[in-house]
C-alpha cells in the first residue's frame, strides 16, 4: 500500500538565487480548529454538540440551548442566534452540568 502524502505540498522557492525546487514541504491543516471556529444556527450546533459530548456529560436540546441564550446574552454578538463550538461548547457544558445538579 502507498504512504499517504496528502499532507505534502511540493514547493520551494529559493529566494537568493531566484529558483523554484519541486521538494516535499509539510502543511499542517487544522480542520477541526477551523470547524470550531464557523458559527452555525443553534440546530447545527445542537446536532455537533451532542455528536462528540463525553458519555458523562448530559445532553443538550433546543429548549436548553433557547433558555442559555436567554440567560447569557453577551455572549452573542447583537441578539444573533449564531453559536460556535469555541465560544459557547465549554460554557454550554458548564451551565448544563450546574443545571442538572440544582435540579
Amino acid at each position: 500500500m502507498a504512504p499517504n502524502r496528502s499532507w505534502l505540498r511540493f514547493f520551494a522557492i529559493d529566494f537568493i538565487s531566484g529558483a523554484c525546487y519541486r521538494v516535499p514541504v509539510k502543511i499542517r491543516k487544522h480542520k477541526w480548529l477551523e470547524k470550531s471556529l464557523i458559527q452555525t444556527n443553534s440546530v447545527v450546533f445542537l446536532e455537533e454538540y451532542n455528536k462528540n459530548l463525553p458519555v458523562s456529560f448530559p445532553k443538550a436540546s433546543l429548549s436548553a440551548l433557547e433558555e442559555f441564550h436567554e440567560k447569557h446574552p453577551l455572549l452573542f454578538k447583537g441578539g444573533t442566534d449564531k453559536w460556535s463550538m469555541d465560544k459557547h461548547r465549554k460554557r454550554l457544558m458548564d451551565w448544563l452540568s450546574s443545571r442538572q445538579h440544582n435540579v
